[in-house]
């Protein structure tokens, strides 16, 4: 089973087929290409910060809601699955770009049908 808590709440379980998760390392000013020999020179000084792309098809706007206030702050904590090691991690994260889309309106907001998608991005 997928788990995702945001600040140790149970979320509604995002798409599977949309979670893609990317690994990049970070670099430090000093790595580059050299002017005279074009060999990289590489001073690492961070490995596989994590990129989790979120997406919900349709959940209602409460839920929404309680994603989008978990993911309000600055950081935040999130126990998720982590694909390298096939077990949950609790990580600190922030939220990238986030979309949200009406599908299906209904007589209140909580009740709406929203599509929503966010990344995740390790701290």
């Amino acid at each position: 089973m997928f788990t995702l808590k945001i600040g140790g709440v149970d979320m509604p379980s995002p798409d599977l087929d949309s979670i893609e998760v990317g690994y990049d390392d970070l670099d430090s000013e000093n790595s580059g290409r050299g002017e005279e020999t074009g060999i990289m020179i590489r001073e690492r000084i961070r490995a596989n910060v994590r990129k989790y792309p979120m997406k919900w098809s349709a959940i209602k706007g409460s839920e929404v809601a309680a994603i989008s206030s978990a993911i309000s702050a600055e950081q935040f904590t999130v126990i998720i699955l982590d694909p390298i090691t096939g077990s949950d991690k609790t990580i600190t994260m922030y939220a990238g770009s986030r979309t949200v889309k009406c599908i299906a309106p209904a007589t209140t907001y909580a009740d709406s049908v929203f599509s929503f998608s966010v990344q995740f991005i390790e701290c």
